[in-house]
Protein backbone atom coordinates (compact mmCIF):
# COMPACT_ATOMS: atom_id res chain seq x y z
CA UNK A 1 0.00 0.00 0.00
CA UNK A 2 1.40 3.66 -1.31
CA UNK A 3 1.97 5.68 2.18
CA UNK A 4 0.12 8.66 2.62
CA UNK A 5 2.72 12.08 2.36
CA UNK A 6 1.94 15.64 4.04
CA UNK A 7 4.15 18.18 3.03
CA UNK A 8 4.93 20.83 5.59
CA UNK A 9 6.25 24.45 4.36
CA UNK A 10 5.45 28.68 4.46
CA UNK A 11 2.68 27.91 2.24
CA UNK A 12 -0.13 30.27 2.26
CA UNK A 13 2.70 32.91 4.26
CA UNK A 14 2.52 35.72 1.76
CA UNK A 15 5.61 34.48 0.49
CA UNK A 16 5.92 34.48 -3.14
CA UNK A 17 9.50 31.81 -2.90
CA UNK A 18 7.62 29.48 -0.56
CA UNK A 19 4.37 29.02 -2.82
CA UNK A 20 6.25 28.35 -5.81
CA UNK A 21 8.23 25.86 -4.38
CA UNK A 22 4.71 24.10 -3.14
CA UNK A 23 3.19 24.45 -6.73
CA UNK A 24 6.77 23.07 -8.23
CA UNK A 25 6.59 20.10 -5.95
CA UNK A 26 2.99 19.68 -6.57
CA UNK A 27 3.66 19.35 -10.45
CA UNK A 28 6.86 16.89 -9.85
CA UNK A 29 4.36 14.86 -7.54
CA UNK A 30 2.23 13.92 -10.07
CA UNK A 31 4.84 12.06 -11.55
CA UNK A 32 5.25 10.27 -8.27
CA UNK A 33 3.87 7.24 -6.64
CA UNK A 34 1.86 7.37 -3.13
CA UNK A 35 -1.45 7.04 -1.29
CA UNK A 36 -2.60 10.35 -0.76
CA UNK A 37 -0.59 14.07 -0.99
CA UNK A 38 -1.87 16.88 1.10
CA UNK A 39 0.30 20.11 1.50
CA UNK A 40 -0.02 22.03 5.03
CA UNK A 41 -0.91 25.68 4.24
CA UNK A 42 -1.52 28.80 6.81
CA UNK A 43 -4.53 28.03 9.29
CA UNK A 44 -4.50 24.20 8.62
CA UNK A 45 -3.86 21.97 11.80
CA UNK A 46 -0.23 20.75 11.39
CA UNK A 47 -0.73 17.87 13.93
CA UNK A 48 -3.60 16.43 12.46
CA UNK A 49 -1.72 16.62 8.75
CA UNK A 50 0.95 14.69 10.67
CA UNK A 51 -0.64 11.90 12.84
CA UNK A 52 -2.32 11.16 8.80
CA UNK A 53 0.85 10.85 6.90
CA UNK A 54 2.63 7.85 6.72
CA UNK A 55 5.77 10.33 5.31
CA UNK A 56 6.82 13.70 6.34
CA UNK A 57 8.47 16.10 3.86
CA UNK A 58 9.50 19.11 4.75
CA UNK A 59 9.32 21.72 1.34
CA UNK A 60 11.54 24.24 0.65
CA UNK A 61 12.56 27.24 1.99
CA UNK A 62 15.98 28.30 3.77
CA UNK A 63 15.14 26.77 7.30
CA UNK A 64 18.79 25.56 8.77
CA UNK A 65 21.19 28.85 9.48
CA UNK A 66 23.07 29.74 12.21
CA UNK A 67 23.40 33.43 11.76
CA UNK A 68 20.76 36.72 11.67
CA UNK A 69 17.72 36.82 14.05
CA UNK A 70 15.62 34.04 14.95
CA UNK A 71 17.85 31.42 13.51
CA UNK A 72 18.03 29.44 16.79
CA UNK A 73 14.18 29.02 17.15
CA UNK A 74 13.76 28.41 13.19
CA UNK A 75 16.85 25.95 13.22
CA UNK A 76 15.23 23.70 16.47
CA UNK A 77 12.04 23.44 14.94
CA UNK A 78 12.79 21.92 12.13
CA UNK A 79 15.46 19.34 13.80
CA UNK A 80 12.57 18.88 16.52
CA UNK A 81 9.79 17.97 13.34
CA UNK A 82 12.13 15.69 12.01
CA UNK A 83 13.18 13.64 15.18
CA UNK A 84 9.31 13.62 16.06
CA UNK A 85 8.44 11.87 12.48
CA UNK A 86 11.54 9.55 13.06
CA UNK A 87 10.88 8.62 16.79
CA UNK A 88 6.99 7.86 15.25
CA UNK A 89 8.04 5.63 12.72
CA UNK A 90 7.74 7.87 9.56
CA UNK A 91 9.60 8.77 6.90
CA UNK A 92 11.17 12.19 6.93
CA UNK A 93 12.44 13.91 3.94
CA UNK A 94 13.89 17.44 3.47
CA UNK A 95 13.31 18.73 -0.28
CA UNK A 96 14.72 22.00 -1.84
CA UNK A 97 16.05 22.94 1.71
CA UNK A 98 18.54 25.61 2.32
CA UNK A 99 20.85 24.98 4.44
CA UNK A 100 23.65 27.97 5.24
CA UNK A 101 25.49 25.91 8.31
CA UNK A 102 27.28 22.56 8.21
CA UNK A 103 27.45 21.77 11.65
CA UNK A 104 23.54 21.84 11.10
CA UNK A 105 23.47 20.20 8.03
CA UNK A 106 24.87 17.60 9.25
CA UNK A 107 22.28 17.56 12.36
CA UNK A 108 19.98 17.25 9.53
CA UNK A 109 21.32 14.44 7.63
CA UNK A 110 21.33 12.42 10.82
CA UNK A 111 17.37 12.89 10.94
CA UNK A 112 16.35 12.50 7.42
CA UNK A 113 16.05 9.70 4.81
CA UNK A 114 16.87 11.72 2.11
CA UNK A 115 17.86 15.54 1.79
CA UNK A 116 18.41 17.87 -1.44
CA UNK A 117 19.32 21.18 -1.43
CA UNK A 118 18.78 23.99 -3.63
CA UNK A 119 22.11 23.16 -5.87
CA UNK A 120 23.29 21.66 -9.60
CA UNK A 121 22.30 18.74 -8.48
CA UNK A 122 18.57 18.84 -7.37
CA UNK A 123 17.85 22.24 -7.94
CA UNK A 124 14.25 24.28 -7.04
CA UNK A 125 11.18 22.64 -7.88
CA UNK A 126 9.63 26.52 -8.54
CA UNK A 127 11.78 25.63 -12.01
CA UNK A 128 9.04 23.46 -13.51
CA UNK A 129 6.32 26.10 -13.02
CA UNK A 130 4.21 26.47 -16.06
CA UNK A 131 3.49 29.90 -17.49
CA UNK A 132 2.58 31.65 -20.75
CA UNK A 133 5.29 34.03 -21.22
CA UNK A 134 4.74 37.34 -21.94
CA UNK A 135 6.34 40.03 -24.98
CA UNK A 136 9.74 41.22 -23.58
CA UNK A 137 9.29 44.82 -23.40
CA UNK A 138 12.08 47.83 -22.23
CA UNK A 139 11.22 47.15 -18.34
CA UNK A 140 14.00 46.93 -15.75
CA UNK A 141 12.72 44.76 -13.01
CA UNK A 142 14.07 45.48 -9.42
CA UNK A 143 13.28 43.68 -6.11
CA UNK A 144 14.86 44.27 -2.86
CA UNK A 145 14.55 42.91 0.44
CA UNK A 146 15.08 44.58 3.54
CA UNK A 147 17.52 42.23 4.94
CA UNK A 148 19.71 43.87 7.73
CA UNK A 149 15.69 44.81 9.09
CA UNK A 150 14.89 41.35 8.73
CA UNK A 151 17.91 39.63 10.37
CA UNK A 152 19.77 42.74 12.38
CA UNK A 153 17.23 45.18 13.30
CA UNK A 154 19.77 47.98 10.99
CA UNK A 155 17.28 49.78 9.03
CA UNK A 156 20.09 52.08 7.89
CA UNK A 157 22.12 49.64 5.95
CA UNK A 158 18.87 48.94 3.85
CA UNK A 159 18.44 52.65 2.90
CA UNK A 160 22.36 53.43 2.07
CA UNK A 161 21.78 49.88 0.01
CA UNK A 162 19.01 51.16 -1.67
CA UNK A 163 20.72 55.09 -2.10
CA UNK A 164 23.66 53.36 -3.82
CA UNK A 165 22.19 50.93 -6.27
CA UNK A 166 19.44 53.66 -7.39
CA UNK A 167 22.90 55.70 -7.93
CA UNK A 168 24.06 52.99 -9.99
CA UNK A 169 20.93 52.35 -11.79
CA UNK A 170 20.22 56.18 -12.20
CA UNK A 171 23.52 56.09 -14.76
CA UNK A 172 22.51 52.91 -16.40
CA UNK A 173 19.35 54.59 -16.95
CA UNK A 174 21.33 57.40 -18.72
CA UNK A 175 22.22 55.01 -21.70
CA UNK A 176 18.92 53.49 -21.14
CA UNK A 177 16.51 56.56 -21.86
CA UNK A 178 13.36 54.62 -23.01
CA UNK A 179 13.56 52.09 -20.68
CA UNK A 180 11.21 51.47 -17.49
CA UNK A 181 11.72 50.81 -13.83
CA UNK A 182 9.48 48.57 -12.00
CA UNK A 183 9.62 47.70 -8.91
CA UNK A 184 8.45 43.94 -7.56
CA UNK A 185 7.18 42.49 -4.21
CA UNK A 186 8.47 38.87 -3.17
CA UNK A 187 7.26 39.41 0.31
CA UNK A 188 4.82 41.87 1.73
CA UNK A 189 7.34 42.67 4.33
CA UNK A 190 9.60 44.49 0.79
CA UNK A 191 7.18 46.36 0.20
CA UNK A 192 8.40 49.34 2.48
CA UNK A 193 12.28 49.16 1.50
CA UNK A 194 10.73 48.72 -2.27
CA UNK A 195 8.56 51.62 -2.71
CA UNK A 196 11.15 53.86 -0.76
CA UNK A 197 14.07 52.55 -3.64
CA UNK A 198 11.20 53.92 -5.94
CA UNK A 199 11.63 57.62 -4.64
CA UNK A 200 14.85 57.71 -5.96
CA UNK A 201 13.86 56.80 -9.38
CA UNK A 202 11.86 58.67 -11.91
CA UNK A 203 8.78 57.81 -12.75
CA UNK A 204 9.46 53.93 -11.52
CA UNK A 205 6.59 51.60 -10.91
CA UNK A 206 5.60 49.98 -7.64
CA UNK A 207 3.77 46.55 -8.35
CA UNK A 208 2.25 45.17 -5.13
CA UNK A 209 2.66 41.70 -3.27
CA UNK A 210 0.41 39.32 -5.57
CA UNK A 211 -0.46 36.01 -4.41
CA UNK A 212 -1.13 34.44 -7.73
CA UNK A 213 2.32 32.62 -8.47
CA UNK A 214 1.74 32.28 -11.88
CA UNK A 215 1.14 36.02 -12.76
CA UNK A 216 3.92 37.03 -10.70
CA UNK A 217 6.35 35.17 -13.05
CA UNK A 218 4.20 36.52 -16.14
CA UNK A 219 5.25 40.11 -15.05
CA UNK A 220 8.64 39.13 -14.34
CA UNK A 221 8.98 37.57 -18.34
CA UNK A 222 8.05 41.49 -19.72
CA UNK A 223 11.01 42.46 -18.14
CA UNK A 224 14.48 42.70 -19.82
CA UNK A 225 16.87 43.16 -17.44
CA UNK A 226 16.20 42.46 -13.28
CA UNK A 227 17.74 43.04 -10.14
CA UNK A 228 17.09 40.69 -7.94
CA UNK A 229 17.72 40.18 -4.20
CA UNK A 230 15.63 37.77 -2.79
CA UNK A 231 16.23 33.69 -3.78
CA UNK A 232 13.03 33.47 -5.81
CA UNK A 233 12.94 36.83 -7.33
CA UNK A 234 16.02 36.04 -9.38
CA UNK A 235 15.14 32.28 -10.28
CA UNK A 236 12.04 33.66 -11.64
CA UNK A 237 14.36 35.80 -13.88
CA UNK A 238 15.78 33.07 -14.96
CA UNK A 239 13.65 30.84 -15.12
CA UNK A 240 11.77 33.43 -17.79
CA UNK A 241 15.41 33.46 -19.48
CA UNK A 242 15.92 37.19 -18.35
CA UNK A 243 19.05 38.97 -17.86
CA UNK A 244 19.87 39.63 -14.23
CA UNK A 245 22.12 40.75 -11.47
CA UNK A 246 21.91 38.96 -8.51
CA UNK A 247 22.80 40.15 -4.70
CA UNK A 248 24.18 37.89 -2.32
CA UNK A 249 21.56 38.57 0.22
CA UNK A 250 21.46 34.67 1.17
CA UNK A 251 24.16 32.23 0.84
CA UNK A 252 21.83 30.30 -1.16
CA UNK A 253 21.60 33.33 -3.69
CA UNK A 254 25.37 33.22 -4.27
CA UNK A 255 24.92 29.84 -5.00
CA UNK A 256 22.35 30.14 -7.44
CA UNK A 257 24.78 32.72 -9.56
CA UNK A 258 27.76 30.23 -9.44
CA UNK A 259 25.88 27.01 -11.22
CA UNK A 260 23.62 29.00 -13.41
CA UNK A 261 26.05 31.34 -14.21
CA UNK A 262 24.47 34.72 -13.61
CA UNK A 263 25.98 38.06 -12.28
CA UNK A 264 26.71 38.68 -8.45
CA UNK A 265 27.35 41.73 -6.48
CA UNK A 266 27.74 41.34 -3.00
CA UNK A 267 26.32 42.95 -0.45
CA UNK A 268 29.33 44.94 0.70
CA UNK A 269 30.52 46.48 -2.57
CA UNK A 270 26.48 47.97 -2.93
CA UNK A 271 27.42 49.77 0.53
CA UNK A 272 30.73 50.77 -0.57
CA UNK A 273 29.65 52.01 -3.49
CA UNK A 274 32.38 49.93 -5.51
CA UNK A 275 30.41 47.88 -8.29
CA UNK A 276 28.69 48.05 -11.70
CA UNK A 277 25.54 46.83 -13.12
CA UNK A 278 26.06 44.22 -16.12
CA UNK A 279 23.08 42.21 -17.07
CA UNK A 280 23.86 38.71 -18.56
CA UNK A 281 21.36 35.82 -19.73
CA UNK A 282 22.43 32.84 -17.02
CA UNK A 283 24.40 30.01 -18.98
CA UNK A 284 22.60 27.17 -17.65
CA UNK A 285 19.38 25.82 -19.74
CA UNK A 286 16.06 26.22 -17.87
CA UNK A 287 15.63 22.66 -19.43
CA UNK A 288 18.52 21.32 -17.78
CA UNK A 289 17.53 22.72 -14.35
CA UNK A 290 14.27 21.23 -14.87
CA UNK A 291 15.23 17.62 -15.10
CA UNK A 292 17.40 17.91 -11.95
CA UNK A 293 14.12 19.30 -10.02
CA UNK A 294 12.70 16.43 -11.04
CA UNK A 295 15.43 14.01 -10.19
CA UNK A 296 15.90 15.89 -7.39
CA UNK A 297 12.42 14.66 -5.03
CA UNK A 298 13.53 10.78 -4.61
CA UNK A 299 10.30 9.69 -3.06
Amino acid sequence: MANNIFVIGYYGYDNIGDDAMQQGLSEIFKYRTYGDLRFYHKGQSLIKGFLWADDIVLGGGTHLRDWGKGWLKQSARILLLGLISKLSGKDFYMFNVGIESSWLGLLAHCISDEITIRDENSFDSSVVLNYEPKIKQKILGISLTPYYKLFYNDENKDSLLANNLMEKVKKWLLFHKDWNVVFFNFNKSDEGLNFYASTLIDNAEVRLFKKNVVNVLQDISECSAFIGMRYHSSMFAYITETPMVIIDTYPSCSKLSGFIGANLITKEKILNGNFELDFVKAKLSVATAKSLAFGGVKL
